[in-house]
């Protein structure tokens, strides 16, 4: 992968790390954010179902590469190279994007799109995996993904789902809002794209959540936020969860849950 033909405005750190030279725009994320997660990404069953099911729609909607935009500490990005697809990581954090290089990220940008002045049609695919909800304007983010993309390229999403979950750790961890599905296919249609996969994910998650927010639980992010995957309730939970994965193995549709996953294409007029 040629970073300097896809960037306008990078340096080269290290073979295949480059640093943004432009203006880093303000993002809507803790400071302790990436330091407080990193563990919960090897450790929990909500990162390891979700990377199942990002698994699944690039594998039925394949790329030859992937960026993925906003993704910290490069926990997606490795699981892509793993796939056999190159994979971009662009994150405007050092920690995260020093994590990611010591864990074997190959090609990274430590930057935002704008900052590091990516190349209107020169990316295949683009990845969004939980980071559009940190985004204030968001439709005009993803004007400028849509810009970014080749034409007839892919846009991989996650977002948290239903706007009545929103709670105070929403807030906390620098989340504008959450979606539902008609909102986000609305948005992708307003900024250019032609959704060709949208579901639901974690449909047994919505209840707990609201009976937490309703209680009023503690704000705070720590590592003990979400179940590990190694223990019991761990292994229940993505037991009960693994239908999912079949349904979007299949592109079929999960009717609700606590997030979304959809899969978006450029226009090729």
């Amino acid at each position: 992968m040629n970073i300097e033909s896809i960037a306008e405005r990078v340096e080269k750190i290290d073979s295949g790390y480059y640093r943004a030279t432009g203006i880093t725009e303000n993002i809507s994320y803790t400071h302790e954010g990436h330091q407080k997660i990193e563990k919960s990404e090897s450790e929990s069953f909500w990162f390891r179902h979700r990377g199942r099911c990002i698994q699944a729609i690039i594998r039925n909607f394949p790329s030859e590469a992937i960026a993925d935009v906003g993704g910290g500490n490069g926990k997606v990005s490795r699981m892509i190279q793993g796939m056999g697809v190159e994979s971009l990581l662009i994150e405007p954090v050092q920690y995260a994007t020093d994590v990611a290089w010591k864990n074997g990220q190959k090609y990274l940008i430590q930057g935002t799109m704008e900052s590091s002045g990516i190349k209107a049609g020169s990316l295949p695919a683009i990845g969004l995996f939980d980071v559009l909800e940190h985004i204030k304007n968001d439709t005009d983010f993803l004007r400028q993904v849509h810009t970014a993309l080749t034409p007839g390229g892919i846009l991989y999403l996650t977002v948290p789902a239903y706007q009545f979950l929103y709670s105070n750790f929403d807030s906390s961890v620098g989340h504008f809002r959450r979606y539902r599905l008609r909102e986000l296919k609305d948005k992708m249609w307003q900024a250019g794209f032609q959704v060709e996969f949208a579901s639901y994910l974690f449909l047994p998650l919505p209840l707990p959540m609201l009976i937490r927010k309703m209680r009023k639980q503690p704000v705070a992010v720590t590592p003990s936020d979400h179940v590990k995957t190694n223990t019991f309730l761990g292994k229940v939970l993505l037991f009960i969860l693994s239908p999912e994965r079949v349904f979007i193995q299949r592109k079929w549709k999960v009717p609700l849950g606590s997030s979304c996953i959809l899969v978006a294409r450029k226009k090729l007029v």
